[in-house]
């Protein structure tokens, strides 16, 4: 038995031991440059389709390392730029995260006009992509790629400043005790300083928050008056509330010039002190409006991005297929859409536009060395056939009626092998009540509003039932189970076992309900023909009147074509 249980064990070594080693040295290519081709239209406004085509050159070209470069500015919608207040701040807004890709509808790859890869929604793709694929180590604003963490909201923090007292001149009475005039003018000085100060717009005191029954305010009257006051900026501003100021001994006008600046000292006190209050915010927001607005650069340049999105982070052929192509037409368009979805912006800041300016496709040019380019150049001769296989996807969108608890929604794909490997569901609630572009089209789930609370999905797929035992509850934390297929996704997909995932439990919980259906194991994916696929959505809570809801499904299927040679360049078959 020990010599059988010896028979089944090999013996390892140690790296370090292996001093003999050969060093590999990697002279395989002889030289990379990068070719750049611009739009054939110079126009970029909604509707447009931004072509941008690569013609043969004869040359092996390496599309997993070609990038898009985009230049653009956000201003008003009037075309006037965003500017500072009087503070020196500008207003809350920035582009969404993956703004770029929001600009679209559509995003399409060819080859020879043979096309590779086509999607709708390429902002809600390769948003959904990311959020499950992409690791904290990551670091991409350099193409307008910061999640947002928190709440998901614009940062509401204000930084709040100290009026400056009233003189006695300002607070002028005619006797040792003010008239309810004189009263009600003092009074009425303090909101439009502080407006003025700190650029907010709280409403101005009403006669009726200053009571005076008689020729003169009694002391109650005036206290009520200061309550009311305090009570004005407190329900206005986000900052920590003033607590009620003390009760004024007597209502003469000595007492009441003192009093007023003792509150103006308590304002100041209060939310100028404390104005860091803010313990947590969304960095993302953060980040990518300090890029575009930063106060080190010229205020002239407020809005100004430029962005290197890389070709495989939009294209699942670009990611997937890592080899050279010879002497063929590429060809990669966008169709533009309205900027409402990737902007973001407080309900006070004017909506925005993006202007976009430059686009350019760059595109490395491989130069093999010596036997590797006689080598690749015999097999384009020979005519031989190169496999050419990749993970494509597509995404759906279905907008879900209002006072449901659960709906269903079908998938179909076709014949072949392009069966769905993995599902990947977003859903978001928008209110109808507020503007595109004060909603965070950038998350999945809005902590401050109506929640859609998924308790359960059950996949068929043709004619098989696939359930889990999953039951969930996001109100009471309990959506462990999810999280982890979430997490799952970078080890079954890339087999990338380290757990570094770029959201972690608590922002799932709170923005990024997003739900990962693998499939890949399934028989059916073995077999052809047509695959239907239903998915029943059981809530906690029915979906949301007075908001749209919309389901995101994001599908991964295998993609095979080939790529045949005439001898001169090659060319891609089905």
């Amino acid at each position: 038995m020990a010599d059988t249980l010896r028979d089944q064990l090999q013996d390892v070594r140690e790296e370090y031991l292996e001093i003999t080693e050969k060093a590999q040295i990697d002279n395989s290519v002889s030289d990379i440059t990068y070719i750049s081709r611009e739009p054939e239209s110079s126009r970029f406004n909604t509707g447009d389709n931004i072509r941008i085509v690569l013609n043969p050159t004869s040359n092996w070209l390496l599309p997993s390392k070609a990038y898009l470069y985009v230049e653009g500015v956000l201003v008003q919608a009037d075309g006037t730029p965003y500017t500072k207040d009087r503070q020196g701040e500008y207003p809350n807004v920035t582009l969404v995260n993956n703004a770029i890709m929001h600009m679209f509808s559509i995003a399409t790859y060819s080859i020879n006009d043979f096309q590779i890869e086509s999607f709708g929604s390429p902002g809600y793709a390769t948003l959904m992509r990311g959020l499950v694929s992409k690791t904290k180590s990551f670091r991409g604003l350099d193409q307008c790629w910061s999640v947002d963490t928190y709440d998901g909201s614009y940062n509401k923090k204000h930084v709040y400043y100290p009026m400056q007292r009233l003189t006695d001149a300002e607070m002028h009475t005619a006797g040792d005790n003010p008239t309810a005039e004189e009263y009600r003018t003092i009074m009425k000085q303090i909101i439009p300083a502080f407006n003025l100060t700190n650029n907010t717009d709280v409403a101005q005191l009403a006669d009726a928050d200053l009571p005076c029954a008689g020729a003169h305010p009694t002391g109650n009257e005036v206290n009520t008056g200061f309550q009311n006051l305090v009570r004005q900026i407190n329900s206005s501003v986000d900052a920590p509330a003033i607590g009620d100021p003390a009760s004024i001994p007597t209502s003469s006008s000595n007492d009441l010039r003192k009093h007023v600046n003792d509150v103006i000292r308590s304002i100041n006190n209060t939310i100028v002190t404390k104005r860091h209050f803010i313990e947590r915010y969304n960095t993302g927001f953060a980040e990518r409006k300090n890029f575009l607005f930063s106060n080190l650069i010229p205020d002239a340049n407020a809005g100004r991005f430029s962005f290197r999105i890389p070709l495989s982070f939009i294209f699942n052929f670009c990611e997937d297929y890592d080899k050279v192509i010879f002497n063929c037409k590429h060809e990669i368009s966008f169709t533009r859409q309205e900027d409402k979805y990737a902007i973001f912006r407080d309900y006070y800041t004017a909506a925005g536009k993006i202007n976009l300016e430059k686009i350019k496709l760059y595109m490395p040019v491989i130069t093999p060395a010596g036997l590797f380019k006689e080598e690749l150049t015999n097999i384009v001769k020979n005519m031989e056939n190169v496999p050419m296989v990749f993970r494509s996807k597509k995404i759906e969108t279905f907008v879900i009626p209002p006072r449901l608890g659960t709906f269903s929604v079908r998938l179909i794909f076709g014949d072949g092998i392009d069966k769905p490997r993995f599902i990947v569901i977003g859903i978001q609630a928008k209110p109808n009540n507020i503007a595109d572009d004060q909603f965070n089209n950038s998350i999945f789930n809005v902590p401050t509003a109506h929640q859609v609370d998924v308790k359960k999905i059950t996949t068929t797929f043709n004619d098989k039932i696939i359930t889990t035992d999953y039951v969930n509850n996001f109100t009471r934390n309990e959506a462990a189970r999810w999280y982890n297929d979430f997490k799952n996704f970078r080890k079954s997909y890339y087999g990338d076992m380290d757990e570094d995932n770029l959201v972690d439990y608590q922002d799932y919980v709170n923005l990024y309900r997003i739900y990962v259906l693998d499939l890949s194991k399934q028989p059916e994916i073995t077999t052809y023909g047509t695959a239907n696929i239903r998915l029943d959505f059981e809530l906690n809570e029915i979906t949301p009147e007075n908001y749209t809801t919309t389901v995101y499904a994001l599908s991964f299927f295998d993609r095979m074509f080939m790529l045949k040679s005439d001898g001169t360049k090659q060319y891609v078959v089905q």
